[in-house]
């Protein structure tokens, strides 16, 4: 039995054949012919049709034929169709039999095939040189059936025939209006998408400065979205109250509000404006038009965790099920023991069960490795698999803080549970588990992983231990931890640590040089702080100078990493923790020192 999806595929294409028949000649009758000739084959294939006689034959390819030229938008005729008169009953068929029509091919009743001259013309322009899409005549077409063939190139890889079709909008910002709404959100997209930033702030800045107030709504949508994931979170609300002053009665501000409060984990406030806004949508004419938000809209009241979970169930269905699945897992159970050297080094056991090599030649669908694994439970308690799945959700492009809460939390959770009962199952004392053994690489990178989840968390005191625990087993810190643990360190007050944690990493780059200074002015040991402040000045000096100054430039990332001594290392030091110097009132000590040494 055809799958439906396979069989509607098959329509599509055997339509593609047809159309690219139909455009090699201005005149009809060639394209007749070419249907009867054998293009009418790929669509009896596609319907699955069997023992269809040579006449039967003859009547789809010409009923067939008919209706997709008298659909077809064609470019030799200015982009409309150009219609054949329907033969009368009593006129010879069009097959060419000689016959009536009614004695002919009326006689099987082929229904004509249910085709749009707007859904012909994305497979017309998709056969156009992409030159000629700059002359192809939009202005005929409606600017949103125009957005939509741009998004569906955009989705099947075709982006650059997207900007060909959609960017001449915006070549005469005087012609914008609300209909190009839908073009400035695909273009958008496309830019992204295509790395072209430049271009995509251009659009934004033409359409924000535009004379119609609904798409300068649209795009003040947009500068929220950017500056929300740029971390402008106060920015972002500005741009989002402009949009809602602009076209208050958008009913798409529900969701941007509900999406903006969400990300600020402010449940009870996205309750009372998920019921605001339903109160406002019913009240519309057209409220049925809208019955997709108004669902969103009751699911958020009922439990604002909806809002995340309704997107996620729609969008990627298979990481709703790892999250169901995660939670009714039993604790780990198994583990196996370290190998331990005579230096005290741990290394991680090679896990040789059977499965494994299963598991490593899967393809990467995540439906496979959730099937998978239900075949095979003790799975879940393999370090190889669970950094799989890590890999897996990491690369999902979700909203970050649904998979902290429902996939990364659980799973990090479940990696430092393995590790902890791997560790204690070990007998002999093991004292390090170092970066150097290839085998122990992937288990630090997944709880590295956790200790950025837990930072996420703002949870300050388990961030502390796991990342104390972290330099403990590793100590030569490939992963520059000590700077992590010790701006947590300096956060809670904690100097002793602080300037501890530098005497066990002296003479290393540019944080902790200065952390420790910051650290013993904390301690009020002022004359150990300016003699390490001076060390630090001395081997990072333009650290000092990007510290104290009131508004630097942020200087280019450097290419290739953060070069040590560089002017793009001392900006990352200002932005962490100038904060915290200011804060502890070392800000001012630390001018006044430039001053004496300048």
């Amino acid at each position: 039995m055809t799958h439906p999806d396979a069989t509607v595929a098959s329509l599509e294409e055997a339509l593609r054949h047809a159309v690219f028949i139909a455009l090699k000649s201005p005149a009809a009758q060639p394209f007749l012919d070419g249907m009867h000739l054998y293009g009418v084959d790929l669509f009896i294939e596609a319907m699955g049709a069997q023992g269809v006689s040579a006449q039967e034959r003859t009547a789809i390819a010409m009923m067939l034929g008919r209706t997709i030229w008298n659909h077809l938008p064609h470019p030799a005729h200015d982009f409309q169709p150009l219609r054949l008169p329907d033969p009368g009953r009593n006129d010879p068929c069009p097959c060419g039999s000689g016959k009536k029509f009614k004695q002919c091919c009326a006689t099987y009743g082929i229904p004509a095939m249910p085709l749009e001259t707007d859904g012909m013309l994305q497979i017309v322009l998709e056969f156009l040189p992409k030159k000629a899409l700059a002359d192809f005549p939009r202005k005929r077409f409606a600017p949103e059936l125009l957005a939509g063939i741009g998004e569906m190139w955009l989705r099947n890889g075709k982006g650059e025939l997207t900007l060909a079709l959609l960017e001449p909008f915006f070549a005469a910002p005087e012609t914008l209006d609300a209909r190009h709404s839908g073009a400035f959100d695909v273009l958008m997209n496309a830019y992204l998408e295509l790395g072209k930033p430049r271009k995509r702030k251009q659009l934004l800045e033409l359409c924000l400065s535009a004379a119609d107030r609904h798409l300068r709504a649209t795009a003040l949508q947009r500068q929220c979205a950017v500056r929300f994931d740029e971390g402008d979170h106060a920015g972002a609300w500005q741009s989002f109250h402009a949009a809602l002053r602009e076209n208050p009665d958008d009913p798409s501000h529900a969701l941007l509000e509900l999406t903006l409060l969400n990300a600020e984990g402010n449940p009870e406030m996205m309750r009372e404006r998920a019921r605001f806004w339903l109160l406002r949508l019913q009240k519309r004419p057209d409220a049925a038009e809208w019955a997709d938000i108004a669902e969103v809209l009751r699911a958020t009241m009922e439990n604002p965790a909806n809002l995340s979970n309704g997107f996620v169930a729609d969008v990627a269905p298979d990481f709703m099920e790892l999250a169901a699945t995660l939670r009714d897992l039993p604790p780990p159970s198994h583990f196996p023991k370290l190998k331990v050297l005579d230096d005290g080094s741990a290394i991680w056991p090679e896990e040789r069960a059977k499965w494994l090599e299963e598991w490593l030649n899967l393809d990467g669908d995540l439906a496979d490795d959730l099937r998978w694994l239900a075949k095979h439970p003790k799975a879940w308690d393999s370090m190889d698999v669970l950094a799989g799945l890590v890999d897996d959700v990491l690369e999902s492009g979700l909203p970050l803080e649904w998979l902290d809460e429902n996939l990364l939390g659980v799973l990090l959770k479940r990696v430092h549970a393995v590790f902890t009962g791997v560790w204690a199952a070990t007998p002999g004392q093991p004292q390090r588990f170092e970066w150097g053994w290839q085998d122990n690489r992937h288990v630090l990178h997944l709880l590295i992983e956790r200790l950025q989840w837990l930072a996420r968390q703002r949870n300050d005191e388990e961030c502390i231990a796991a990342g104390a625990e972290l330099l403990r087993l590793n100590p030569g810190d490939n992963h520059a931890i000590r700077n992590n643990l010790s701006g947590l360190f300096l956060a809670t007050g904690r100097y002793a640590e602080a300037a501890e944690l530098h005497t066990r990493y002296p003479d290393d780059f540019a944080t902790l040089s200065f952390d420790r200074a910051l650290a013993l002015f904390g301690l009020d040991r002022k004359g150990e702080a300016l003699s390490a402040l001076a060390d630090a000045v001395k081997n990072h000096p333009k650290v000092l100078k990007m510290l104290v100054a009131e508004k630097p430039r942020q200087p280019r990332e450097d290419q290739y990493g953060v070069k040590v001594g560089g002017d793009y290392e001392a900006w990352l030091y200002r932005e962490a923790r100038r904060w915290q110097w200011e804060k502890t009132g070392a800000l001012d000590w630390a001018r006044q020192y430039a001053k004496v040494k300048h």
